[in-house]
C-alpha cells in the first residue's frame, strides 16, 4: 500500500484514509480485528466504544458481532492515537504510538 497519501494529507482534513482505496476484503471489521490492528485485547476496543460517542458506527452485522467500516475505524484509531502510520510504507502493519518496530522474522512483544 502507499502511503505518502496519508503522510502528505493537509492538517484539518476529515481523514487521510479518503485518498486511500481499501483493500479487497478490509471493508468490514469485527471487534476482534479492530483489537488486533491496534494492538490490544478485544475488551480494550468495546471499552472505546462505551466511553468514546464518536466511535464508529457499526455498518453490519449482529449486535453480539458488529461489523464496522475499516476505513473508519482506522481513522478513529489514528485520531485518538491510538495507532501511528508505519514508517515503512511497504509495512502492512499500524504500529502503536512508541512502538518500536520489530526486526524481520520476529515477533512483537508489545501488549495494550
Amino acid at each position: 500500500m502507499d502511503w505518502r497519501p496519508v503522510r502528505t494529507t493537509a492538517a484539518g482534513r476529515r481523514s487521510p484514509l479518503a485518498v486511500l482505496d481499501p483493500s479487497p476484503g478490509w471493508e468490514r471489521v469485527l471487534l476482534a480485528e479492530v483489537a488486533r490492528i491496534a494492538g490490544v485485547v478485544r475488551a480494550a476496543v468495546a471499552n472505546w466504544r462505551r466511553r468514546h460517542d464518536n466511535f464508529p458506527d457499526p455498518v453490519a452485522g449482529t449486535s453480539v458481532h458488529p461489523q464496522f467500516d475499516h476505513r473508519a475505524v482506522v481513522a478513529w484509531l489514528l485520531d485518538h492515537d491510538k495507532i501511528e502510520v508505519p514508517p515503512d510504507r511497504h509495512s502492512p502493519r499500524w504500529s502503536r504510538p512508541g512502538q518500536v518496530a520489530p526486526r524481520s522474522g520476529s515477533a512483537s512483544t508489545t501488549r495494550g
